[in-house]
């Protein structure tokens, strides 16, 4: 028997997962696309409509002034693709511009995070 799908454009119920793990410290959680869309397939066929996920700085500007957006680009589109919303949290330090030179340590000064926010927002506005 084939299971039914359903779509729940409107459901308030979301998720946190983390779909931008794919780092060596938790073993490639998602390597790859085909990954990443069988977890948003079966997010769907749950009727989930809203995703949480966390826009790392460390990855999206790991040396100042460098922006590496691929990966959260991916992210964005497929989650838009599969009519999943994005509820993105910005946060965490990049190691370099961290008060104690780790991702959980304040920046040492705010317009560092802020010049990260202020990237991030105006690319990722509207999606």
């Amino acid at each position: 028997m084939e299971k039914a799908r359903v779509s729940h454009p409107d459901n308030p119920c979301g998720v946190l997962d983390f779909l931008h793990w794919t780092h060596e410290w938790n073993n490639f959680h998602y390597p790859d696309a085909g990954t990443l869309q069988r977890s948003l397939t079966l997010m769907k066929e749950a009727g989930i409509g809203t995703v949480r996920i966390d826009f790392l700085w460390n990855d999206i500007e790991p040396r100042q002034g460098t922006f590496d957006y691929a990966k959260y680009d991916m992210l964005v589109d497929l989650l838009v693709k599969n009519d999943i919303e994005v509820l993105g949290l910005l946060d965490y330090s990049a190691e370099w511009a961290s008060s104690c030179g780790a991702w959980n340590c304040l920046p040492k000064d705010n317009a560092l995070f802020l010049a990260y926010v202020s990237g991030v927002v105006s690319r990722y506005k509207g999606k």
